[in-house]
């Protein structure tokens, strides 16, 4: 399974946790709501702080060794690299002639 289908998934399971535990406040609702919204949205991942993802890793409960953190960076890198590999599938003949040439050479 790939890092960001992993991060899904777990901020899937820990929203499921806050709904379902009888102590979980309106605001720990919505926080459980805007983490998995979060790793929904590719753009919010690329354009969000390392600071910030590696509290959301921490709020998912990943646990990074001291000091160093090098298993964050890694988790990181990974996520931005697999975000960054976003692809597009189109019809080449629906582009305009012009564009469609340059495929064909």
């Amino acid at each position: 399974m790939d890092i960001w289908t992993e991060l899904r998934n777990k901020a899937q399971e820990r929203r499921d946790a806050v709904y379902t535990d009888p102590k979980s406040t309106e605001k720990d609702k919505k926080l459980a709501d805007d983490v998995v919204r979060f790793f929904r949205n590719d753009d919010y991942i690329r354009n969000a702080p390392k600071d910030t993802l590696f509290e959301l890793f921490k709020y998912l409960k990943y646990k990074f060794s001291y000091p160093g953190y090098e298993e964050y960076e890694e988790m990181y890198a990974a996520l931005l690299k697999e975000i960054d590999r976003k692809y597009i599938l189109i019809d080449p003949d629906w582009l305009p002639p012009e564009i469609r040439d340059k495929f064909k050479k």
